[in-house]
């Protein structure tokens, strides 16, 4: 992961880039709980995907988020299923990227930008199995609407 370009909101949308020790370091100090979320969002040829790593200590009041964003061909994602799959996918490399920073699994939590199978959406079809992904992986995760990392923080630079 140190060979992302890692932003941080500097202010109304202004961002500056940070190294990817110096984010780990933030979740260290803070209680280490970190949760990770990816959007993408395809445009004419090109898919655009936006990972986030969103932090919060329970009272403190100091949440914050970085992100990275990556551009490829959107040939390489024949159908829905392939391009919401490689969303989880990039999520959960980064979530062990974590754990072999120290970070424990229990403290890391992925949100998939996918509907509840009951919501009768396009994505709703693939959340059981992408939440078996995720689980099977070691780690929890949420859908819609309780998705906020992927479905809020990571959609809104995916589209930039």
């Amino acid at each position: 992961m140190n060979n992302k370009t890692w932003k941080i909101e500097a202010g109304y949308k202004e961002y500056e880039k940070i190294k990817f020790s110096n984010i780990l370091a933030h979740i260290k100090k803070n209680a280490g709980r970190v949760t990770i979320g990816t959007d993408s969002f395809t445009h004419k040829r090109w898919c655009t995907f936006a990972t986030a790593a969103c932090t919060h200590s329970p009272g403190a009041g100091n949440g914050r988020y970085f992100f990275y964003k990556e551009r490829t061909k959107k040939s390489n994602f024949r159908d829905l299923f392939s391009r919401i799959s490689e969303e989880v996918s990039r999520s959960l490399n980064l979530a062990q990227v974590f754990v072999v920073a120290g970070i424990k699994p229990k403290n890391i939590k992925i949100h998939i930008d996918v509907s509840p199978t009951e919501s009768n959406t396009k994505t709703s079809n693939f959340a059981e199995a992408l939440r078996g992904y995720v689980k099977g992986c070691g780690f929890e995760c949420e859908i819609k609407p309780n998705a906020w990392a992927a479905s809020t923080v990571a959609d809104r630079h995916s589209k930039k």
